[in-house]
């Protein structure tokens, strides 16, 4: 399978992260949460891309509606060459990501380049 598209509430998709290594040979991901985020009463748990999207062959990522983000750590998504976030609150990117070439946001408050593992040497304005 070279691509996967997941659209349910944040809870189920969190159910299903962890078997994404299954998918060695995932070239799309993308993953759509079908949450309000208005309805939403608790705090929610980040999600931390790095600890379960170790996905080799992932050239393209789209996350759409969750409200944190983080991609943080080494090596994670070494062929990752596009990464789409809409509808998020915070984005956090602190890891090396040695061939993206496009970084897409929309409707997102806050997005955090930095920190020392990043390293974008493929992203141009």
């Amino acid at each position: 399978m070279e691509a996967l598209f997941l659209a349910a509430a944040r809870a189920d998709l969190s159910f299903c992260l962890p078997a994404l290594p299954l998918f060695g040979r995932l070239r799309r991901l993308h993953l759509s949460s079908t949450d309000n985020n208005d309805d939403v009463v608790e705090p929610l748990q980040p999600l931390n891309i790095g600890a379960h999207l170790q996905l080799p062959a992932l050239q393209e990522l789209d996350i759409t509606g969750w409200q944190q983000l983080l991609l943080e750590g080494g090596l994670l998504l070494p062929r990752l060459t596009r990464l789409e976030i809409t509808q998020a609150a915070t984005v956090t990117v602190s890891a090396a990501l040695p061939n993206l070439r496009q970084l897409v946001v929309y409707a997102t408050h806050t997005v955090r380049l930095g920190g020392e593992q990043l390293q974008l040497p493929q992203l141009s304005a």
